[in-house]
């Protein structure tokens, strides 16, 4: 069986018909800037892919659609938080509870 390789922008989509990625393919894998999104049609990730991989960076939503991790990755790892919403609130919250 011949498969055509994706080569150039491109979209995916979940069965409902909203949208599951926006970018750039290069040889097959996801490249450079990429969108990603959930079934119901909210933000998950947007940042870069080198290979299909993510690298470089990026920021990444919750469900809801709030920014948790904005930093960089390197293959697929998280290496440097710029900003990490998710601990500060966190932080923020425990302190909180301590100090009442």
């Amino acid at each position: 069986m011949n498969e055509e390789v994706l080569n150039g922008e491109g979209q995916e989509y979940f069965n409902n018909g909203k949208k599951a990625f926006i970018g750039k393919y290069l040889n097959g894998k996801k490249y450079g800037i990429c969108k990603e999104y959930n079934k119901k049609g909210r933000l998950l990730f947007e940042g870069e892919y080198s290979n299909g991989i993510k690298n470089e960076i990026c920021k990444e939503y919750n469900e809801e659609g709030r920014l948790i991790f904005e930093g960089k990755y390197n293959n697929e790892k998280k290496m440097k938080y710029v900003k990490n919403i998710t601990r500060r609130v966190d932080l923020y919250l425990k302190l909180s509870i301590v100090m009442e």
